[in-house]
């Protein structure tokens, strides 16, 4: 799995940004992850079929729904009472989501797209930016139940949300809401139609066209409009990454890099689950506020030939890393960070606390994780919100509500989270991969 890099910071990144520019839905993070594990020899094994015994010294994933995933190895000298070791981030960024028959003709003959807002995405980064159109399409089949999945990213700029001339909207500098049903509608301009009516599913006859199918074969769509700016190392001395998509891909393409390249010689499991709907509550059947790991994992131990018993203790004994992106202290506004506990770029993972539990760092945990940077001489910081500000929620903290697992919660700092693009550090998305690698081991 390795790049020839001279500077290992420079080649994470380089990973960084391949897994960002292929993973522009969740369902595409999902497609980008099963193909890095099959070559690297891992087997797939299906939700809704049974599992052949499971081997010792073996790789396994399991995809939930599309747009999350579970992938474990089994260490070549398992035990059931090997320690499992479990992290976990999310696919999905914040971003805007078509509905559906969302053709809107303008007077001119164009058309814009109704859309809606996913997450929580700062509205106006998504203004005078390139945009494209990706996401899953279901086909017809002979079998109503079992309708075809497949893939669909137009990957060209199709659309933009210009903004409005300050010529006509003098008040703009001083601060201007969006309305989300009026502002946020990409704009595709002028399309080669044959007639008024033809409007209506044009956007299906697009995409039928890009998958070589019929527009009538199509039942439904989970289409996202996405930032399809490329990825760019910046900063004076290259010391900055800007690109779309940092929260959350940075978590899971280090996830990924770790399970593949750690050591494996463990008694227990290492395992990546990565989950979808996390900025929208997780409270879906692929999201991490779920029972789907806890189905997954018993049935691991089944396979395994271990009994509930030694499950259910498996599950008391492991550690969670709960990955996801953490605020850094702002150049222009450090007064919106905590007054004792700074965090900055290229300073290291952060360990996110919170005495609300927003967060499911515990001292156990911290403790865990700092004696892991301070053996491998990993640079970490430690994060807190200030106290009249809650800050936003993890799965680490959902996950272990629903399974008794000691949790975490980590990830890169970065500044402009929620943004069409985001920035962070060169130098941390090396020191979380090499942390969640030791980790493992």
């Amino acid at each position: 799995m390795s790049i020839e890099c001279k500077n290992k910071d420079i080649c994470m990144i380089q990973k960084l940004s391949d897994y960002i520019e292929k993973s522009v839905t969740p369902y595409h993070t999902v497609a980008t992850v099963k193909e890095t594990l099959k070559v690297a020899g891992f087997e797939e094994l299906s939700m809704n079929k049974a599992w052949p015994k499971i081997a010792k010294g073996a790789g396994y994933f399991v995809d939930v729904f599309g747009s999350a995933c579970v992938a474990f190895y089994v260490g070549e000298e398992f035990t059931s009472g090997g320690m499992l070791r479990i992290i976990t981030a999310h696919t999905d960024s914040p971003c805007l989501k078509i509905k559906t028959s969302p053709e809107r003709k303008n007077p001119d003959g164009s058309l814009s797209l109704n859309t809606e807002i996913y997450g929580g995405p700062i509205l106006n980064t998504w203004l005078d930016r390139p945009l494209s159109i990706a996401g899953r399409v279901m086909l017809r089949t002979e079998d109503a139940f079992a309708p075809q999945s497949v893939l669909v990213d137009l990957k060209k700029s199709v659309a933009t949300i210009p903004n409005l001339a300050i010529h006509m909207n003098r008040e703009v500098n001083k601060g201007v809401e969006l309305n989300r049903q009026t502002d946020m509608l990409p704009y595709l301009g002028l399309v080669a139609m044959d007639g008024e009516n033809m409007t209506e599913d044009y956007l299906l006859g697009v995409i039928a066209k890009e998958l070589q199918t019929e527009k009538e074969d199509i039942l439904s769509c989970d289409l996202y409009v996405y930032n399809n700016e490329k990825p760019e190392i910046c900063g004076i001395e290259d010391t900055l990454f800007s690109a779309p998509r940092i929260d959350n891909i940075s978590s899971v393409a280090a996830g990924v890099e770790a399970l593949v390249d750690a050591k494996h010689d463990v008694k227990g499991l290492q395992m990546l689950a990565i989950w979808d709907n996390e900025e929208v509550g997780s409270q879906t059947k692929q999201g991490g506020d779920s029972q789907t790991l806890s189905v997954i994992l018993e049935r691991i131990y089944l396979a395994l030939s271990a009994d509930r018993e030694e499950y259910l203790k498996a599950v008391c004994k492991a550690v969670a890393l709960s990955a996801d992106v953490a605020h850094a202290q702002h150049p222009n506004h450090p007064e919106k960070s905590d007054i004792t506990n700074h965090v900055y770029l290229n300073k290291g993972v952060v360990f996110k606390l919170s005495g609300t539990q927003k967060y499911a760092t515990d001292a156990e945990t911290l403790a865990i994780v700092k004696q892991l940077c301070e053996i491998n001489d990993i640079p970490y910081q430690i994060f807190a919100n200030r106290s009249d500000n809650p800050g936003g929620s993890t799965i680490g903290s959902l996950m272990s509500s629903n399974l008794p697992i000691r949790t975490v919660d980590l990830g890169i700092p970065m500044l402009a989270m929620h943004s069409a693009r985001e920035l962070a550090g060169t130098v941390d998305q090396s020191a979380i991969y090499r942390l969640m690698k030791a980790f493992f081991e």
